[in-house]
């Protein structure tokens, strides 16, 4: 796994909030991933770090279909059914994102498969 964060980021919300969408998304790139991760994060801003951060969770699996993205983020919809799940990771991952005034996006990564981004902003 590639990890990249930036020097002194912090994150200035709920420390469970972040613990739970960063582990729903390790999970999924886990699942679907074939052995390559990248993580990524920084701060929105450089010049005021309360704002929020970025993060990023990339893999090398098959990637997910352009138009697919925005139905897997409903509960109780799977990727893959031969995968185990319940289909709520990415769910509960926009409920946190949405919380925090955030945004998240789907697309293909260069390690081949999925690249989840997502902002929490927090002021």
């Amino acid at each position: 796994m590639d990890v990249m964060i930036e020097s002194g980021l912090a994150f200035y919300g709920e420390q469970r909030d972040l613990l739970e969408l960063a582990g729903n998304l390790l999970d999924n790139a886990c699942k679907y991933g074939n052995g390559q991760l990248r993580v990524s994060a920084q701060a929105i801003d450089a010049k005021e770090p309360r704002a929020g951060i970025n993060l990023q969770v990339e893999d090398n699996g098959p990637g997910i279909a352009t138009g697919e993205s925005e139905k897997l983020l409903r509960r109780g919809v799977r990727g893959d059914e031969r995968v185990e799940g319940h289909g709520l990771g990415l769910a509960i991952v926009l409920e946190i994102v949405s919380a925090y005034n955030g945004e998240i996006s789907i697309k293909q990564s260069d390690l081949g498969g999925a690249c989840v981004s997502v902002s929490l902003r927090t002021r």
